[in-house]
């Protein structure tokens, strides 16, 4: 886990972004203590909620719990927060600029990656940009269907990924066995695009013994983002 800088998560539809960049920024700021400082001299971590085009599961509908872990959430002003307007977060760019550590959450696919290809000057070079896969996904089945597209999105945003995040699920009939196999899956397309796969996410209560399958790290999720009967 990287302790500075800015990791920006990015990719297809449903892939489950929003949940891996929340618990993504709520484990950094648990390792950093708060003690960074970014721009404006404001101490923790920031999660910008870029998710601009669709109004479920996003990252600032857990401000309060975030906030409580020390992380500060960036998103448009709350008047625009049931619309689906491309509406940028005030004080991103200087946040961008700042450098981190920050996670940046790129909701809407290739649409939300357009936008943020826009901000691509504000970036550093330094940036960790990882695009997140599902291979359980419609359209992901394959290594070929999901390395398709993840080269749309990540052309959409004119940003040159860096890594690939594993996160093979199917809500609550996931088992260790399904993440096993759809993580070889992730494997593949990764190979495909070049890249490497830097991180094997699944929820907490099985991720043990997902390691064990795998024989690797696992990066334990918690379920943040609730669907409304939850």
């Amino acid at each position: 886990m990287r302790r500075d800088g800015v990791t920006l998560f990015l990719g297809p539809y449903g892939s489950g972004k929003t949940e891996i960049s929340v618990n993504y920024s709520v484990r950094l700021a648990r390792a950093t203590g708060g003690t960074h400082r970014g721009a404006g001299g404001q101490g923790g971590v920031w999660l910008a909620d870029l998710d601009l085009v669709t109004p479920y599961f996003r990252a600032r509908e857990v401000r309060e719990e975030l906030e409580r872990e020390g992380v500060r959430v960036v998103a448009p002003d709350p008047a625009w927060g049931e619309g689906d307007l491309p509406v940028l977060p005030p004080g991103l760019s200087g946040l961008l600029r700042g450098g981190g550590p920050g996670v940046v959450d790129v909701g809407g696919g290739d649409t939300g990656a357009r936008v943020l290809g826009s901000l691509r000057p504000l970036l550093a070079d330094s940036c960790h940009i990882w695009v997140v896969l599902n291979p359980y996904r419609p359209g992901c089945g394959s290594p070929a269907g999901m390395a398709a597209l993840a080269r749309e999105v990540t052309g959409s945003s004119r940003l040159q990924p860096t890594g690939v995040v594993s996160n093979p699920h199917l809500g609550g009939e996931t088992t260790p066995p399904v993440v096993e196999r759809g993580h070889r899956l992730v494997e593949q397309a990764a190979s495909l695009l070049g890249l490497p796969v830097v991180m094997l996410a699944a929820l907490q209560d099985i991720a043990h013994r997902v390691e064990k399958m795998v024989a690797r790290e696992v990066f334990p999720l918690r379920r943040y983002l609730l669907l409304p009967w939850e």
